[in-house]
């Protein structure tokens, strides 16, 4: 198979798994947020570390 296709494959099927740990994490903040009444803070503060994870992630695969 051509590398390029290969590649963006790889990185779709990563971009999918990403979007489903996203909605996980933001669904567990919310329900934590309405439990303790915090909503902005835990929202924003658990985009920010999925992001973050997320550049990690593609810095590892890019950078061996």
């Amino acid at each position: 198979m051509i590398p390029e296709i290969v590649l963006l494959r790889h990185l779709s099927l990563k971009m999918i798994y990403f979007s489903i740990a996203l909605l996980k994490s933001l669904l567990v903040l919310d329900y934590a947020s309405y439990v303790t009444g915090m909503v902005n803070i835990d929202q924003g503060a658990g985009a920010l570390m999925a992001l973050g994870s997320f550049a990690l992630l593609i810095l590892a695969d890019t950078h061996p």
